[in-house]
């Protein structure tokens, strides 16, 4: 997959007032949260999640760490923040949300700033060779023994007449088909992290890893 940052923004731009129909119908909002309940911050942490969106893990997450916490959501699409500034508003939330318009590659924030990051579906947005970099972003902003959980389609298990199926779906209509499946846990060990808790679900024939893993204290 190879797409401009400058195509992207307008995609996600367009799609923003229908997003929300669009993933429950397949990113099933629950294994969002079940990514949220494996990374489990707690009260007072600060937590990053790159690739917000909508904003309904934001909440989530917001509701977890308390008063105390922030939480910092970073989208590329304005209109996702917009959407998402909303519900944290409707929440009852807003003084511990902070949201950020950032390309995931750059990430805007100091060395060791976060106890955790969150990532729903978002990974495996980026071709492979900026998967790495997306990554050593995440090790960088990550306090040492902090923890990151991600949650992504997977080509763990070899191939499946549904995963080719999507595969295709993908090439043919990578404007609206966006995520296609990766090695999520080998992604993270090549990057550094120590892998803590794995999850493998099904979702319309589709697997999923939920990964919950270590920046180590050394790195």
């Amino acid at each position: 997959m190879d797409r401009s940052r400058e195509r992207v923004n307008p995609t996600y731009d367009r799609m923003g007032r229908w997003y929300d129909l669009l993933a429950s119908g397949f990113e099933m909002r629950t294994y969002r949260h079940a990514g949220v309940r494996k990374l489990a911050p707690g009260k007072g942490d600060t937590v990053l999640e790159i690739g917000c969106g909508t904003g309904r893990s934001i909440v989530a997450l917001a509701e977890l760490v308390g008063d105390p916490g922030k939480i910092y959501g970073l989208d590329i699409s304005e209109r996702m923040l917009d959407i998402t500034r909303w519900r944290v508003k409707r929440a009852g939330v807003t003084k511990r949300v902070f949201l950020v318009r950032a390309d995931a590659l750059q990430l805007p924030f100091k060395r060791g700033s976060f106890d955790g990051i969150f990532v729903g579906f978002t990974l495996e947005l980026f071709n492979d060779p900026e998967i790495r970099f997306f990554l050593l972003e995440c090790l960088r902003v990550l306090r040492r023994g902090g923890h990151i959980c991600i949650v992504g389609l997977s080509k763990k298990g070899g191939d499946n007449a549904m995963t080719r199926v999507y595969e295709w779906l993908h090439e043919k209509f990578p404007r609206y088909i966006d995520c296609r499946p990766i090695f999520v846990q080998e992604t993270l060990e090549k990057a550094g992290f120590h892998i803590l808790d794995t999850s493998d679900v099904f979702l319309l024939g589709l697997p999923i890893e939920c990964i919950l893993a270590e920046k180590p204290l050394e790195a």
